[in-house]
């Protein structure tokens, strides 16, 4: 895609030594076109109606954006779970991309700036499973929810998957340390990817007001106020878990004419929100240990 055009690149089927390729490739539609009908054979396989219209839709990251409202220019969403990805809405095209990629966003007329990798909440998941297995989700964060921002000096970086040119590690690591120091400074060490990666926004001149929080880490109030500390911004939940499904509702109802369009879909949909606000002492503790996490050196 050339997203300034909002079409297919030729440039880069040559590139690729397949310049034919190009006339393969289906139409370039929007998000709330309607794009066929069910047909008899598939409303055998499906139970759904012959003639039901199928809308476009959303990719994944997108449609759960939108489905927990953040639609707005400047509207920023993060999403912890297997993926940390973490998105900003603006109208205008990035001057410069220190962020990973940049793709049109619902009817084309906005984009979505979005820097991501495999470092969020996969990391808990990997360390209970593989190192604590004898310990649940419900138990980490009791434990986790027993130190304050200041009381541990273990950092983790969560590079398991090797997505910052290196590997995970815990850094600091001394005597007096135990797996529930270990399991704290995981759950700080998630947030910490999360706010390098979004200063890879800000620094493509991304203004952030709030962050609409999404994924596995919103099971949980502990991470969820360590991320707004961590991030040092409001953080709010949406009261609803999948925000992907309720994107691409949107989309259907704006095909069908339900609503004029996406915007006033989000208005009218959007879910209510649970908001967590930063503690400025905890700010203070988290920014100390930040510094010690980017440079890997305690």
């Amino acid at each position: 895609m050339n997203n300034c055009l909002g079409e297919y690149d030729e440039r880069v089927f040559e590139i690729l030594g397949v310049a034919e390729a190009g006339a393969f490739f289906p139409p370039i539609r929007k998000s709330t076109d309607i794009v066929g009908f069910v047909n008899e054979e598939a409303a055998r396989q499906t139970g759904l109606s012959v003639g039901t219209a199928v809308v476009a839709g959303f990719f994944d990251a997108a449609a759960s954006f939108v489905g927990a409202g953040v639609y707005d220019d400047g509207a920023c969403g993060v999403i912890s779970g297997t993926w940390g990805i973490n998105a900003s809405v603006q109208s205008q095209k990035p001057q410069n991309q220190k962020f990973l990629q940049c793709v049109n966003y619902i009817d084309g007329s906005k984009y979505l700036y979005i820097e991501s990798a495999p470092t969020s909440s996969v990391n808990l998941e990997f360390l209970l499973q593989n190192v604590f297995p004898h310990i649940g989700y419900k138990e980490a964060d009791e434990i986790v929810s027993t130190f304050s921002a200041d009381a541990v000096g273990l950092i983790y970086r969560p590079y398991i998957y090797n997505a910052d040119k290196g590997n995970g590690a815990f850094l600091n690591l001394t005597h007096e340390d135990n797996y529930k120091t270990m399991i704290r400074a995981l759950y700080e060490g998630v947030a910490f990817g999360h706010k390098k990666q979004l200063e890879a926004l800000t620094e493509s001149g991304v203004s952030i007001d709030k962050i609409v929080f999404m994924g596995g880490a919103t099971n949980s109030d502990v991470w969820c106020q360590i991320f707004a500390d961590v991030l040092a911004y409001p953080l709010c939940v949406p009261d609803i878990k999948n925000t992907g499904m309720l994107g691409n509702v949107m989309a259907a109802v704006v095909a069908t004419s339900e609503y004029a369009d996406i915007a006033e879909a989000c208005h009218a949909l959007a879910p209510r929100y649970q908001t967590y606000l930063p503690n400025t002492d905890n700010i203070n503790a988290y920014q100390t240990k930040y510094k010690k996490f980017l440079t890997g050196r305690v």
